[in-house]
């Protein structure tokens, strides 16, 4: 974790990373997670949802995007890319679209992408 300008930034890299999508597909995929506590941050407009994961070791080989996800705005952030976390849910600004709870732990993103593939393939009749 880093500071920006007095707001606390968490760099993508080996532990932990995120997910990008639009809110709509976000509020589908967090009832289907198995954690208590994920944390999603919600973009300053709403429109868009970031979910905090932890990542797998890397796999050997390329690793390929899924294009149906990023058809639909699913993206997955690079190592490096910094993502800046709510200090309070007051006022403009990113906020909390699901506060963290101490222990509650993040889902891989693996699980994370496969909910969203879900909810794509359920309201789209893709299979």
């Amino acid at each position: 974790m880093q500071f920006a300008a007095c707001q606390p930034v968490l760099v993508c890299g080996a532990e932990f990373g995120a997910i990008d999508m639009p809110s709509v597909l976000g509020g589908h995929v967090l009832p289907l997670l198995s954690f208590s506590s994920v944390p999603v941050i919600a973009d300053s407009r709403r429109t868009r949802w970031t979910f905090l994961v932890g990542i797998a070791p890397p796999q050997p080989g390329p690793v390929r995007a899924d294009p149906t996800l990023v058809e639909y705005g699913v993206v997955q952030r690079a190592r490096g890319q910094r993502v800046l976390l709510p200090v309070s849910n007051s006022g403009t600004g990113s906020q909390w679209a699901n506060e963290p709870a101490p222990g509650g732990g993040t889902p891989q993103a693996s699980s994370v992408l496969a909910s969203a593939a879900r909810v794509i393939a359920s309201m789209t009749g893709l299979r």
